[in-house]
């Protein structure tokens, strides 16, 4: 039997957790859509998923979760993408959405509640990356 690190045994346990999450948070703002991918990032509260969505699921998104854009000079930590995300994050012209502590819709049904929702969008298209970051118990 070979070994792995603890990082690669809490993202199995916990990305079907987080994919769940991710999906009943944009299935309570009538979306719905792929998603897929969902990996957690090293042994932290947060990871991200890909979304294959259209624009106007982004936009209804982005409005229903009252989230803020990136401005380009906010290079701020709550902003920094996740390895998932990072590449997106990097291109000035991707944009980038954000929801935060206190906002109600990152209540989650079960005791979680997200503390971050971040939403990069590639400007080329493809999939988005959806970025979530639990609130600590």
């Amino acid at each position: 039997m070979g070994l792995c690190g603890c990082g690669v045994l809490w993202d199995w346990g916990h990305r079907a957790g987080l994919k769940r999450d991710v999906e009943k948070l944009l299935e309570g703002q009538g979306l719905s859509g792929e998603v897929r991918g969902c990996a957690m990032e090293g042994m932290t509260r947060a990871g991200a998923c890909l979304w294959e969505a259209q624009s106007r699921e982004v936009d209804a998104l982005v409005n229903g979760l009252a989230m803020a854009e990136k401005a380009p000079q906010d290079d701020g930590e709550r902003w920094r993408g996740l390895s998932r995300c990072r590449r997106l994050a990097w291109n000035a012209r991707n944009r980038v959405y954000g929801a935060f502590a206190g906002a109600p819709a990152l209540r989650l049904s079960s005791a979680d509640s997200f503390e971050s929702f971040l939403v990069f969008v590639p400007d080329e298209g493809g999939p988005v990356c959806l970025q979530a970051a639990y609130l600590k118990p």
